[in-house]
């Protein structure tokens, strides 16, 4: 068997060729660190300036296929059988290629018929050559039926050294010598428990491995892998663009007198950014919608909705003419929205609400009576680290008390505060959880003062406020109640200055970034009405913010990142009284 030296490439010695000496013989050294040097400008190129993704126009490339299984699912090659026109994918500056034939049959290019799954003879032997462990099968369901497992499926890549001793066609026949021995790079379709694909520190993270994530399953207690439970991660329609390219975008955006400096500074004296920010301080903030955020999975009530650490959205709401279950749907990167699930089973659920904290938790309150009907309390549950934890109480009512209209936000400190109304006692009742459900305060009255389902918001100096309608009846004032953390207790309640003369009344409020708030409210006519509230100003003229198809219900509200507000309320339509969630997004900074 024929000796390789060592590597002598340093990718931080900065060398960038070799340069032939007369007289100095050529060394297998040398020759590999000049292939070293190629491979590594080309692959920092394609890593910094193009980046990962499946190129434009082969977009099935290794695309996930739900079949209906427990324990596999189909790999779509998406191109040809030949490596310029096979599916491809650019992974860490690697350009990965798949073709039927790298299959154990290529009539079945399946997760469990790759040559290294460990179902397949000789797989233990194969990944003894590849160094690597064997394909493992997809994880066990969860047995909880009310237990949502993540699952992501993720490409592992790699390069390996090819020796003569395990491929002959490497020997010269006409010479009966070793030729070159050859890298080649591998690749392999795994599933992992997690979010997220391995990284350093991991039990399952190689060094010198490259990974990318493909599909996220959401796996339930069936296990049954289906298109609903299945969500495309990939990265498609990678290009470079052109000049061209560039030119069409900065004329629609900017006009055609508009051209780069060179220099990476800024060509326009103040930049759009902060024009139309200051457009939008000057009082009525940017209007979307409504629009339709959700039509399948109703009849709905009681929606709710927030924003993890990550900007993803979550949406829960009541299903059923029975409200008697609790569903949910969250994005992923921003954007892609995951199938709608059942999160659980209730009795009557007759209110939702949900917030984020910045350590990527979701923490989901509501209402619900006992079997009897003869009383209601609040229940919460907890998502962190893929999956929902378990159920627990908030409120213990008696016979005859009713727990109900519930609202909550989360501080900068992880502290969730979540505000209810005792209906018995028409007293709004509070409780503060430091990070953990088993951490909190006892039970604390609020005040007696409010009337109307209780909007509370966290403010720019994370303080936590109530607003509510005075329950002296209408018109009427709404209130607005601020915790004092330092004695643990609620001051007595103020006017804001908003009056309401005609109800019914449906309340929710956000805070903004500039330390404004905005209370929207309805009064059973088919729009959306919003006041906002100056910090030390007297409160702006109340504006229609939005005609609506029908009555809007269930009014709630929640903040992005940016602290633009996102008002959320179903609509009840037509003979069949068709529900829809809808959405109203007051945009207040970009």
């Amino acid at each position: 068997m024929a000796i390789i030296s060592e590597d002598t490439f340093n990718d931080l010695s900065r060398y960038v060729s070799l340069r032939l000496q007369q007289g100095v013989p050529l060394v297998d050294a040398d020759w590999n660190e000049m292939e070293d040097i190629r491979r590594f400008e080309l692959r920092a190129f394609l890593k910094w300036f193009v980046g990962d993704g499946i190129p434009d126009g082969l977009e099935d490339s290794f695309r996930i296929i739900a079949t209906g299984a427990d324990n596999n699912f189909n790999i779509s090659v998406g191109g040809g059988n030949e490596g310029l026109n096979a599916g491809r994918y650019l992974v860490d500056g690697l350009d990965v290629f798949i073709t039927a034939g790298m299959f154990v049959s290529d009539i079945d290019t399946s997760f469990t018929n790759q040559q290294l799954h460990t179902s397949q003879p000789g797989a233990a032997q194969l990944a003894e050559i590849l160094n690597v462990p064997v394909i493992t099968p997809i994880p066990d369901p969860p047995e909880n039926p009310d237990e949502i497992v993540i699952l992501t499926v993720y490409l592992d890549v790699w390069e390996r050294l090819v020796m003569p001793a395990e491929e002959p066609s490497l020997v010269l026949p006409s010479l009966g010598t070793e030729s070159c021995a050859r890298l080649r790079r591998e690749w392999v379709i795994r599933v992992r428990p997690s979010s997220d694909v391995p990284s350093s520190g991991d039990s399952d993270y190689l060094p010198e491995h490259s990974y990318i994530a493909l599909a996220e399953i959401r796996q339930d207690s069936t296990g049954l892998i289906t298109p609903e439970r299945l969500t495309d991660r990939r990265r498609l329609g990678l290009k470079v663009p052109s000049q061209l390219d560039i030119t069409q975008l900065t004329n629609d955006a900017f006009g055609s007198s508009y051209g780069f400096n060179g220099r990476g500074q800024p060509a326009l004296p103040i930049s759009m950014r902060e024009v139309i920010n200051a457009i939008l301080r000057g009082g009525r903030p940017a209007i979307i919608g409504p629009d339709e955020l959700l039509a399948i999975e109703g009849p709905h009530s009681n929606p709710a909705t927030s924003f993890d650490a990550n900007g993803n959205q979550w949406l829960f709401w009541v299903r059923g003419v029975a409200a008697n279950e609790i569903w949910f749907q969250r994005q992923i990167d921003g954007q892609t929205w995951l199938p709608a699930a059942l999160l659980r089973n209730t009795n009557v659920t007759t209110g939702l609400s949900a917030t984020g904290t910045s350590d990527g938790a979701i923490w989901i309150f509501w209402s619900d009576e006992d079997e009897a009907g003869t009383r209601a309390d609040i229940f919460g549950q907890v998502f962190r680290n893929g999956v929902f934890g378990p159920e627990f109480t908030v409120s213990n009512s008696i016979a005859g008390q009713f727990n109900r209209s519930v609202s909550t936000q989360a501080n900068n400190s992880n502290q969730v505060m979540v505000v209810w109304q005792n209906s018995s006692t028409s007293t709004f009742q509070s409780r503060l959880y430091n990070g953990e459900p088993a951490v909190a305060t006892g039970v604390i009255d609020v005040s007696s003062d409010f009337a109307v389902a209780p909007a509370l918001v966290i403010s720019a100096d994370n303080q936590f406020h109530i607003h509510g309608l005075d329950s002296n009846g209408l018109p009427a004032s709404i209130l607005r109640a601020t915790w004092q953390a330092d004695i643990t207790t609620w001051n007595v309640p103020t006017p804001t200055g908003v009056s309401i003369t005609a109800g019914p009344l449906e309340l929710a409020a956000a805070d903004d970034p500039f330390g404004g708030t905005w209370l929207l409210y309805t009064n059973g006519e088919v729009s959306i009405t919003g006041s906002y509230l100056r910090p030390n100003n007297p409160p702006d003229p109340p504006l229609v913010l939005a005609e609506t198809s029908a009555a809007p219900l269930n009014l709630t509200s929640t903040q992005d990142s940016e602290g633009n507000l996102q008002a959320t309320f179903v609509t009840i339509v037509g003979p069949g009284l068709t529900t829809t969630l809808q959405r109203l997004r007051l945009i207040s900074s970009i």
